[in-house]
């Protein structure tokens, strides 16, 4: 159940920062950022709050814009959280973006056929 929720976060982001990015980014690569969450342990869903980059293969104005176009997106999307990560105050979900969007890893797997149920969407922290 939580890759479904995984993959469904990943696609909506993806669909969240398309606009946003509209051709104003020219480099290539992939983009690292660990995404954090305020948890209800009661409902299972966790709330963005906001983000803190890892690592990056774009130009430093291609980051600024990627990250802006995220936390728009994250601030205040919902993640629902299976039991095992329903438990805490925090979440933390390592993730990345590939430029251009549709080189990210979660279109990969899809159009290779090697995304199945069970498969993890980055690092999850409880």
């Amino acid at each position: 159940m939580q890759a479904n929720y995984g993959m469904d976060y990943q696609l909506r982001m993806i669909a969240g920062v398309r606009d946003c990015l509209s051709e104003r980014t020219k480099s290539v690569g992939r983009i690292s950022f660990m995404l954090h969450f305020d948890n209800d342990p009661a409902t299972r869903r966790s709330v963005g709050t906001h983000l803190e980059p890892h690592s990056s293969e774009l130009t430093s104005e291609d980051d600024l814009i990627v990250f802006e176009c995220v936390k728009a997106f994250h601030a205040g999307s919902v993640l629902m959280n299976s039991e095992k990560y329903g438990r805490g105050s925090a979440r933390y979900v390592s993730t990345s973006l590939n430029l251009p969007l549709e080189d990210s890893y979660i279109f990969k797997m899809v159009r290779e056929g090697s995304y199945a149920a069970g498969t993890t969407f980055g690092c999850e922290v409880p």
